[in-house]
Order: structure tokens, then C-alpha cells, then sequence
């Protein structure tokens, strides 16, 4: 009877991952995506039992609060937010934000040179720029870009962990348009700033 009232109409506190999917769809969130983001931790580690991958219902629903945009990304993340959109890569949410895995994150991005300029100019100009790495739109890592290169495989980023404006952050849908790995939130955010260096990147 304690256990009933404590999980009010749900007297078993963990679901499946088909369940776990389909309450992401209540926010729009499709069942493919929905399993790499289960998998990458969004809603905690799974438990394995019999075959089955089990979720803990509170920590699933707790993903239904409201997604990140406009308005309501925090204000550092307003004045250009690079945002990293990643598919396989375990339990990300889960791990600890070492330099192993800002290594991991930092490379191999493919951006026009004018972009990476641009990029250039913001982190010298404000020190930092926000980094955050999404799986379906679910932040998942957060960091700072604190330097930008260039590689033979692309655009390499220098980054450190985030400060204390990833925590509202981490597990928040961050929705995009569909398109390539990357992209910049809120778009065209760098080019209305740098307004007078020309670009014509589609962001």
C-alpha cells in the first residue's frame, strides 16, 4: 500500500524502453530517436532484467519539461551557442566531463573558413563561447570553446568544462532544425554580431 501511494497511478516505477519512448512522444520526439537518446543516458542508466533495458519512469517524464529556445536559453547561451549534434556515443549524459572526452568532441568539424572566423573573433572578444553537444536534441555534454584551429580533418576546437550555465542545461530538449552535425542556436546569431564581416553561411 506504501509503495502504491508513493508512485501515485503508477505502481511500478520503472518502464521499458518501448514505454520510455513512447512518453517521449508526447513531445514529439520519434521512437529512433528516442532510443539513442534513452542509450546515451538522458534518462539515467538503464537497468538490464531478463533481456530488457528498464527506465526509471520519474527520471523519463522529468524529460517532458519544456525545451530550450528563444526566450528560454539562458542568456550566455543567446550570444551563440555552437551546437554539436551527435549519434553514437554510449552513456555521454552519464560521464564525467574529462579531457578524454572534450577530446573526443572537440574534432573534425567541417565549417566555412568566414564561419570559423567568426568563431575565432567571438572567442577572442568574450573569452568563451558555449559548446553543447545534443543526441535527438537532448543535451547531453556541455563545454566552452575556449579556442579554434584548423586541422588536415576540419575545425578543431580547444575546450574546457562548463560552468554553472550547463546545469539548467543538461537533459533539456534543445531542438533544432533538421540539417548537418552542427549548427548555432539561436540562428544567426554570430552573423547579426559580427554584422560587419560579411557571410553568407545558412546556418
Amino acid at each position: 500500500m506504501a509503495t502504491s501511494e508513493a508512485t501515485g497511478d503508477h505502481p511500478d516505477p520503472l518502464v521499458s524502453g518501448r514505454e520510455a519512448a513512447a512518453i517521449l512522444a508526447q513531445m514529439g520526439v520519434t521512437r529512433e530517436p528516442a532510443r539513442r537518446a534513452l542509450l546515451a543516458g538522458v534518462a539515467g542508466t538503464g537497468q538490464r532484467v531478463r533481456g530488457s533495458v528498464l527506465y526509471e519512469r520519474a527520471r523519463v517524464h522529468a524529460l517532458l519539461s519544456a525545451p530550450l529556445v528563444g526566450d528560454t536559453l539562458p542568456t550566455l547561451m543567446t550570444r551563440g551557442t555552437f551546437i554539436a549534434r551527435i549519434k553514437d556515443c554510449g552513456a555521454i549524459a552519464e560521464r564525467e566531463c574529462d579531457d578524454h572526452l572534450l577530446r573526443q568532441v572537440a574534432r573534425g568539424w567541417h565549417v566555412s573558413p568566414i564561419t570559423r572566423l567568426s568563431f575565432s573573433v567571438r572567442v577572442a572578444r568574450d573569452e568563451w563561447m558555449p559548446f553543447v553537444a545534443t543526441v535527438s536534441g537532448f543535451a547531453v555534454l556541455g563545454a566552452e570553446i575556449i579556442g579554434v584551429g584548423l586541422e588536415r580533418d576540419g575545425t578543431r576546437f580547444t575546450l574546457r568544462a562548463a560552468g554553472a550555465w550547463y546545469e539548467s542545461v543538461h537533459r533539456r530538449r534543445v531542438p533544432t532544425r533538421a540539417g548537418g552535425p552542427w549548427t548555432v542556436l539561436p540562428k544567426g546569431a554570430l552573423h547579426t554580431r559580427f554584422s560587419r564581416r560579411p557571410s553568407h553561411d545558412q546556418w
